[in-house]
């Protein structure tokens, strides 16, 4: 069982990344355009796009500022920490029955 939990953590700490990774270079321009980009936007883009519908973006001169990235990794970080303290608990659990 802890394997899967090692497995199932380190598949959240790489979705992670891309999600930051996406958000990131989206300032490369024409980076969306390459098999890469295209490819972590198809990954990524459901997971912000609830977000995206309930948040708005504002500007401040020339910049425009997109809040539903930052909204929906900091919900991926409470959500990481929610299922990895359920699956300790789990662990704990399992554990002490044997």
């Amino acid at each position: 069982m802890g394997i899967l939990v090692d497995i199932i953590r380190a598949l959240f700490t790489l979705y992670l990344v891309a999600l930051i990774a996406s958000v990131l270079l989206t300032y490369v321009p024409d980076f969306g355009r390459t098999q890469v980009g295209l490819a972590l936007q198809r990954l990524t883009a459901p997971y912000f796009a609830p977000f995206r519908r309930v948040s708005k973006t504002f500007s401040v001169g020339r910049f425009r500022f997109d809040l539903s990235t930052l909204i929906g990794i900091l919900a991926f970080f409470f959500i990481q920490a929610a299922i990895s303290s359920v699956l300790s608990s789990l662990m704990a659990s399992v554990m002490t029955s044997v």
